[in-house]
């Protein structure tokens, strides 16, 4: 049976964790001994795979199960929009310096003579767009602590129901104080991207232990794997 203390522990630790590498990596933007850190282009790239998030886990599980090797187009789009949109982004970001925008609204409206309306249309689209994204990231949260909570003590299946909850709350709070607490709001936020490097090496991690105790527990070896596939 799990314990409950343990594991509230431990996600406490690992979410103070995570504030406190963000924390850092804003305030080491002030002083220049760290700035190679906070502006690396392997923290950049790894904070790109922010990407890969809960619901991408459980979808590409799912379509690997079902389809195979199809699963993989579900990276090849973001894949080759990085190989062949450089020109395209080094433009967007020249606009983006030049009239300091901050949204791809502000960024539609400045191309058309700063339009509110089409700022307000492109600002209403992308939120009924991105709500139901959000709604699936929640969704694939509960559903991860529901499957830990199944074999664990009352408390922590009593917890299963607040999930959700506190992992938006938590979402919030990490936003206000690391994304919106300065009032420039063109500048870099190299505390946030600093953790999202963070995370994703935590990622990697527990995909390597993943595919290790697939690979060499559940079957003997690769041979086996691509055999029995």
């Amino acid at each position: 049976m799990i314990n409950s203390g343990l594991l509230f522990v431990s996600l406490s630790a690992y979410l103070i964790f995570l504030l406190a590498i963000a924390w850092w990596g804003a305030r080491s933007d002030e002083h220049s001994q760290f700035l190679s850190l906070t502006r690396s282009r392997w923290v950049y790239t790894l904070s790109l795979s922010v990407y890969c998030t809960s619901w991408t886990f459980f979808g590409i599980v799912g379509s690997a199960s079902l389809g195979g090797g199809v699963y993989l187009s579900i990276f090849w789009g973001s894949i080759l929009a990085f190989f062949f949109s450089s020109i395209l982004l080094r433009r967007m970001i020249a606009v983006k310096n030049l009239y300091r925008v901050t949204s791809i609204a502000d960024f539609l409206s400045a191309r058309y003579f700063r339009s509110q309306r089409i700022a307000a249309l492109v600002t209403i689209m992308a939120l009924v767009g991105v709500t139901p994204y959000i709604a699936l990231q929640l969704k694939a949260i509960n559903n991860s602590f529901s499957l830990i909570s199944a074999e664990g003590d009352a408390l922590l299946q009593a917890f299963n129901s607040w999930v959700p909850v506190l992992s938006a709350l938590f979402m919030v709070l990490f936003t206000i104080v690391f994304g919106l607490r300065h009032l420039d709001t063109t500048e870099r936020h190299p505390g946030v991207t600093l953790a999202m490097a963070v995370e994703s090496l935590v990622k990697l991690l527990a995909f390597m232990c993943a595919g290790f105790l697939v690979v060499y527990v559940l079957f003997d070896g690769f041979e086996d794997v691509f055999t029995q596939a």
